[in-house]
């Protein structure tokens, strides 16, 4: 920054800083002293000093010439235009340090909601003495997280289906997910649930990975109820979605700040394989294989679309 002259009151200094700026030169104006003290004019830019030294003498011998007054709303608008694209910039700004300075529950807000919500449904439906009852005597929470509720005729046989959903109770394709039927079973969920939805939120964003749980719960609770009826719960659809998309992530998008160990892989697919067998017991596989489906398309398709642009 060079200083290249002075001026003898604020209006001319504030009259040639408009001038300059509307010139598409940018200046600092700086008042010397106190009371009728000059006004010291420094160009910014060095390549720009000797032309702004000519237009100030210019300036000097008749600062009331039409150009200058011109030259004044030119610059307000400048101004305004620049005030715009700075509350644009801090808009798009993220702060790291202030990010990674506030609280856990802050930082990954749906991540948190979505564990207490099925810690909280766990207190009021498990029974912890015996798996919950799915059967006409289901408790009154879980008969309405459920995504169809249904009655067992004397035949023991399931009537009717999606109707509540058709008339307006849109929750039931997404509430299964807070059901769980053991300690074991929400340790497993909320262990993974943690990881890996702290992994994308914090990447993607709380909106858009409350998009992704919805989207993955939703398909995947509804190839389940179709393949098997209404009898299941679990965040273990939405946990093998958040899986497959982290996993297509790291592997086809180096960019994208996600890795997946390889071992990490081999064991998720060891365990939705071993779920398959029933030797755990009965596993909500329609649910686990859609939604591994649907993560790992919407992670490579993400990841692809990134690469084309």
């Amino acid at each position: 920054m060079r200083h290249i002259g002075n001026l003898p009151h604020a209006d001319a200094a504030r009259a040639f800083h408009d001038y300059l700026l509307a010139q598409g030169v940018p200046s600092n104006i700086e008042e010397e002293g106190d009371g009728e003290a000059e006004w010291s004019v420094w160009i910014i830019n060095e390549d720009q000093v000797d032309d702004a030294r000519d237009e100030l003498a210019r300036f000097q011998t008749d600062p009331s010439a039409p150009e200058y007054a011109v030259a004044a709303e030119k610059a307000r608008h400048i101004r305004r235009e620049q005030e715009r694209r700075e509350r644009e910039i801090r808009k798009k700004t993220v702060d790291i340090r202030r990010k990674w300075e506030r609280p856990l529950y802050l930082r990954i807000p749906v991540t948190m909601f979505l564990i207490a919500a099925s810690v909280l449904t766990v207190l009021l439906t498990t029974d912890w003495n015996t798996p919950l009852d799915m059967g006409d005597k289901m408790q009154p929470v879980a008969i309405r997280l459920v995504i169809s509720p249904y009655q067992v005729d004397r035949r023991a046989e399931l009537v009717p289906a999606l109707e509540p959903i058709a008339d307006g109770q849109v929750w039931r394709l997404f509430t299964p997910m807070f059901l769980h039927f053991g300690p074991l079973h929400i340790l497993f969920n909320m262990v993974w649930l943690r990881q890996l939805g702290a992994a994308i939120e914090l990447r993607r964003g709380s909106l858009k990975f409350l998009w992704f749980v919805l989207l993955i719960a939703g398909i995947s609770n509804l190839a389940q109820y179709f393949w098997k009826g209404p009898m299941f719960g679990g965040m273990s659809g939405v946990v093998f979605g958040l899986f497959g998309y982290i996993w297509m992530q790291s592997k086809f998008d180096p960019t994208s700040g996600f890795f997946m160990p390889p071992n990490l892989v081999f064991w998720m697919i060891a365990w939705f394989v071993i779920c398959l067998t029933g030797a755990v017991g009965p596993i909500a596989n329609m649910a686990h294989g859609m939604g591994l489906a649907v993560g790992a398309g919407l992670g490579y398709f993400g990841a692809m679309s990134r690469r084309m642009s």
